[in-house]
């Protein structure tokens, strides 16, 4: 009903009526109007800051790491955060208000053995209330059915005979399931993380295995199928009926059949270089073309274009959302957010153009979207801001926010050239359904003759595209978490030795700080003439005043 309301709102999506009009057709007093409805309890007035200092040791634990998701969370994990507990094994379950929902022990011998993980990667992927992670060099999957109390279904380690290959040790299997750089030939390409060489659908999850491809049912875990004489170090990709293995760095792709493995053809699919994503069978290719990017959605089974192609210009930048949507940048400012189903522009808008534009990033909380840009400074670069530990963040040395809303309009008229952000980092896995937009980082002050690390807030609000808080602390966290209270409309955010707490009020909020209009440099002349003339005025002011 949510994606009825806003995304498919004016779409007709049956007997001649339109998302809109189905959720519109709900009683009034439906329990289910209390689930999609937007949250405006929030009061969007003054916000008020509280800062509350812990004493002895960290209150909260320092070794969890965000788990990525690959693919779409949707539809039952999509306002949740997956957090990962590296010193007692635990996954732990976080809701859209930063709330823990459930914590799952992992460690099933209680063996205490440390093993790699990179927080960028992508660990976790899901098909309805089916959660499948790749951790600990083992696939392990969840049944999520009963929110509250999740239970492990089947455990499954395909790296137990890798150390065959190539003489890989333990240290190189443990770095191929954390997703890090290894030198062996068949695990050493880039970005050959499990998810890359993993693929779960409604029927089955396969992985690659030497030259193989092993299909097990992803309920049970028992062995479906085997196909081998496949070529080393495969990506794999597809849907319930077909599945795509085709070389890292190759373009030749043999399909199997979904159901048994048995081998149909081989077909020519886009090069590695212009494949940014698969969705289902589906490639979406990003590719340069007359010193244009096309963008495009393409079928190679069918030999087909699915949608587009899109053109842009060649430095453009982009960003996805899951398997559902797409946003893309160019320097000259124009933004445009597409629908990866049917390739339709859901929003195309002038921004502020940003000639040194490098990347974007676009994150997605209930029908609204914030996009975040990062440029290249001009002049030269300053403090290398350093993420806070375990989280997954993006570094934005110069960039701006955007906010729009569920109609694709623009949010946050007081800043029609976005919110200014400098030397910061993007938390990229913050719960959903807070207020704010949250930037965190740690740095080295080298200026402070004491010489010590802090760490960096910068919280935004929106609702309005307020800063709320811009602050350093004079200390080094090593953890930071959200915690929401709808209820008594606070935000408590708990560094390791700090806790600050925002208190969401009623009161009015003072107008816009107007920026002030940089005067302009006068020219040598002029300046040398606006200095005599300084120097002048101040002469004269010492002067004895004369007697009448």
């Amino acid at each position: 009903y949510r994606r009825l309301a806003f995304e498919f709102a004016d779409v007709v999506c049956g007997e001649g009526i339109t998302g809109k009009e189905i959720v519109e057709r709900l009683p009034k007093d439906d329990i289910v109007r209390r689930w999609f409805r937007p949250d405006r309890f929030w009061p969007v007035g003054v916000v008020e800051l509280s800062e509350t200092l812990l004493g002895g040791h960290a209150s909260v634990r320092t070794n969890l790491i965000d788990l990525n998701f690959h693919g779409s969370r949707r539809p039952f994990f999509g306002n949740r955060c997956l957090k990962y507990d590296r010193s007692i094994k635990n996954v732990i379950a976080v809701g859209a208000y930063g709330n823990l929902l459930w914590r799952l022990p992992l460690n099933k011998n209680r063996r205490q053995t440390y093993l790699p993980f990179n927080p960028s990667v992508k660990h976790v992927a899901v098909r309805g209330h089916l959660l499948v992670l790749a951790v600990g060099n083992e696939y392990i999957a969840v049944d999520c059915t009963n929110p509250n109390a999740p239970k492990v279904l089947w455990r499954r380690r395909p790296d137990q005979s890798l150390s065959a290959l190539n003489h890989m040790g333990q240290a190189g299997i443990n770095a191929f399931w954390a997703g890090m750089p290894q030198q062996s030939r068949a695990y050493g390409s880039s970005g050959s993380h499990p998810w890359r060489r993993g693929l779960l659908t409604d029927q089955y999850l396969c992985y690659s295995k030497f030259r193989s491809v092993v299909a097990i049912d992803p309920i049970s875990g028992r062995d479906l199928w085997t196909q081998g004489d496949l070529s080393e170090n495969c990506m794999l990709f597809g849907d319930e009926n077909l599945l795509f293995a085709v070389p890292f760095d190759g373009t030749e792709a043999t399909v199997l059949r979904g159901a048994d493995g048995k081998k149909l053809k081989t077909l020519t699919v886009p090069p590695p270089g212009e494949r940014l994503a698969t969705i289902g069978r589906n490639v979406l290719v990003w590719r340069v073309e007359s010193n244009r990017r096309i963008l495009e959605l393409v079928d190679p089974w069918r030999g087909r274009t699915v949608w587009g192609p899109h053109k842009f210009e060649a430095i453009a930048q982009c960003s996805l959302v899951g398997n559902e949507s797409l946003g893309v940048m160019e320097p000259s400012g124009r933004f445009t957010l597409f629908s990866l189903l049917d390739g339709r522009k859901r929003i195309e808008t002038q921004l502020q153009p940003e000639p040194t534009l490098q990347e974007i990033v676009l994150l997605e909380a209930d029908g609204e979207h914030f996009l975040v840009t990062h440029s290249r400074p001009r002049g030269p670069s300053g403090r290398m801001p350093q993420a806070i530990q375990g989280t997954s963040s993006l570094l934005i040395r110069k960039g701006r926010v955007y906010g729009f809303g569920r109609d694709g309009k623009r949010l946050w008229p007081d800043f029609p050239k976005g919110v200014e952000v400098e030397e910061q980092q993007l938390l990229l896995n913050q719960p959903s359904r807070l207020p704010v937009l949250t930037f965190a980082s740690r740095g080295y002050n080298i200026n402070n003759g004491r010489s010590h690390w802090f760490t960096s807030l910068l919280i935004i609000d929106k609702r309005n595209g307020r800063v709320v808080l811009n602050k350093r602390f004079d200390q080094q966290s090593h953890i930071l978490e959200l915690i929401g209270d709808p209820a008594g409309n606070t935000l408590d955010l708990r560094m390791q030795r700090v806790n600050l707490r925002l208190t969401f009020t009623d009161k009015v909020l003072p107008p816009v700080a107007k920026k002030k209009k940089a005067e302009k440099p006068a020219g040598a002349f002029g300046g040398v003439l606006k200095a005599l003339q300084k120097v002048t005025e101040q002469q004269l002011r010492k002067l004895p005043m004369p007697v009448p």
